[in-house]
C-alpha cells in the first residue's frame, strides 16, 4: 500500500533585520554605535512600537528605520563638528515638565500638518490602537520603568540631550515627565483623528500643560531659534498611525 505523502510543516516567517517580536507585539530596533551614544544622551538603542500585526509592522518598518537613521546622521554630524578632545555640550535651557509637554504637543501637530501636505493618503491611514492603549497605560502609571522607557523613552531622551531636562532615568521625576509626554502624544493623536475629518478645533483643555508655553521672552526666543523638533520631524514618524 502506497504511503501518503508527508505533510510539510508551515514555514515560519523569516527573521527580518531590525524587526523585534516581543510579547506578541512588533518593534523596530536599531543599536546605537558606541561612539554616538554621548550625542544621544547615552541611548544604547532606538526602539519604536509597530503594533501586533506582522504585515502592518513590515510596512511601517522602513519608515521607522529612516527616522532612526536621521537621528544617527545628526549625531554623526555633531560628533564631526566637535573640537578635538571635547565632549558634546547640551544646550542650557532648562524647562519645566509642563513646558516640555506643551512644546512636544505643539510640534507633533506641526508634523501632522506637514505629513498631510506631503501625502494625500495620510488622512486615510488608521491609528494604531495598541499605541493608544500603551500611552493610556503610561498616563495611568500602569507601566513599569522598562515599559515606560519603551513607550516614550526616545522622546524624553531627545529633550534630555538638548539640556532641557536633567531628570535621571527611572526616578520619580523621570516618571512624571514621561507620563506627561505620554499625555502629549495621546492628545496629538486625538487631534490627528479630528483633523482627518476636517475638524481643527480640538484642544487639550484638561491637561496641566495645555497653556504652558514658555512665557519668558528669552526662553521662548531660544526655543524658536533652536527650531525645536527639526531633528525629530525629519524622521517623518506618523503619530501612531498605521499605513
Amino acid at each position: 500500500m502506497a504511503k501518503k505523502p508527508r505533510q510539510g510543516r508551515a514555514a515560519k516567517p523569516g527573521k527580518v533585520k531590525h524587526l523585534l517580536h516581543r510579547d506578541g507585539r512588533y518593534y523596530a530596533r536599531v543599536v546605537v554605535p558606541n561612539e554616538l551614544r554621548p550625542q544621544l544622551a547615552g541611548k544604547t538603542e532606538f526602539r519604536t512600537p509597530l503594533g501586533a500585526d506582522r504585515t502592518i509592522a513590515l510596512r511601517q518598518l522602513p519608515k521607522a528605520l529612516a527616522g532612526f537613521q536621521d537621528h544617527l546622521d545628526l549625531a554623526r554630524g555633531q560628533l564631526s563638528n566637535l573640537p578635538a578632545n571635547k565632549t558634546p555640550a547640551a544646550t542650557a535651557l532648562s524647562l519645566t515638565h509642563d513646558e516640555i509637554a506643551y512644546i512636544h504637543y505643539r510640534h507633533r501637530l506641526v508634523l501632522d500638518e506637514q505629513l498631510r501636505n506631503d501625502n494625500p493618503r495620510y488622512a486615510q491611514t488608521d491609528i494604531d490602537d495598541g499605541r493608544v492603549a500603551e500611552l493610556r497605560s503610561g498616563i495611568g502609571s500602569a507601566l513599569d520603568d522598562e515599559e515606560l522607557e519603551r513607550a516614550i523613552g526616545d522622546v524624553l531622551d531627545f529633550y534630555a540631550a538638548r539640556g532641557w531636562t536633567s531628570v535621571k532615568k527611572h526616578t520619580t521625576e523621570w516618571r512624571k515627565l514621561a507620563r506627561k509626554l505620554c499625555e502629549a502624544e495621546l492628545e496629538a493623536m486625538a487631534r490627528s483623528v479630528e483633523r482627518d475629518k476636517g475638524d481643527y478645533s480640538g484642544l487639550p483643555e484638561a491637561r496641566s500643560w495645555a497653556n504652558a508655553a514658555p512665557q519668558d521672552e528669552t526662553r521662548s526666543e531660544r526655543v524658536s531659534i533652536l527650531r525645536l523638533f527639526a531633528d525629530y520631524t525629519a524622521s517623518k514618524q506618523l503619530l501612531g498611525k498605521c499605513n
